[in-house]
């Protein structure tokens, strides 16, 4: 059963405890269908622009984590979100279908996972976008950056594993 698409406007999502650098998830879900979307905050048509809100995620170990089940068809839709300092910007598991356009991934270090990769002689990776068992998806005109001293780290703007498209 497909569930209501939910509308989550111009919204902020921010990790502030210094201590916990790179945890916590601005949005997870398991089977459920939503849009990240920007508010405009006046009443003028067009929007102008110093009135576009736009969804922030800042760092989280993931900003949206979604895991569907093989029988869901949920989806989601990113439009115009910017992503800092985040491990994953967008962790997707079996989500088919998926639109992630026009955001911003500032690719933040993976400390989170690094302490367990050492042990095995691995270093972890921040990820911008991350898609395992995905197909039909569209990701498109997005920028990937990294911060000045991030340089040398492990770092990737797109993974997608286990799909068929």
């Amino acid at each position: 059963m497909r569930s209501p698409c939910i509308n989550i406007k111009g919204c902020r999502f921010s990790n502030q405890i210094s201590e916990a650098y790179s945890t916590g998830y601005g949005i997870t879900t398991a089977d459920a269908g939503f849009r990240i979307l920007n508010y405009c905050n006046s009443a003028v048509v067009p929007c102008p622009e110093d009135s576009i809100k736009q969804c922030t995620f800042t760092n989280l170990y993931a900003g949206i984590n979604s895991n569907n089940s093989i029988y869901s068809t949920n989806s989601l839709y990113v439009n115009d979100a910017l992503f800092t300092n985040n491990s994953y910007g967008i962790k997707l598991n079996a989500v088919d279908n998926a639109t992630i356009i026009n955001s911003i991934f500032n690719i933040g270090v993976n400390k989170r996972d690094e302490t367990l990769c050492s042990l095995e002689g691995k270093s972890a990776s921040g990820v911008g976008i991350e898609l395992t068992g995905c197909t039909g998806f569209a990701i498109e005109e997005n920028t990937f950056t990294t911060n000045q001293g991030d340089y040398g780290r492990y770092l990737t703007g797109i993974s997608i594993a286990e799909t068929e498209a």
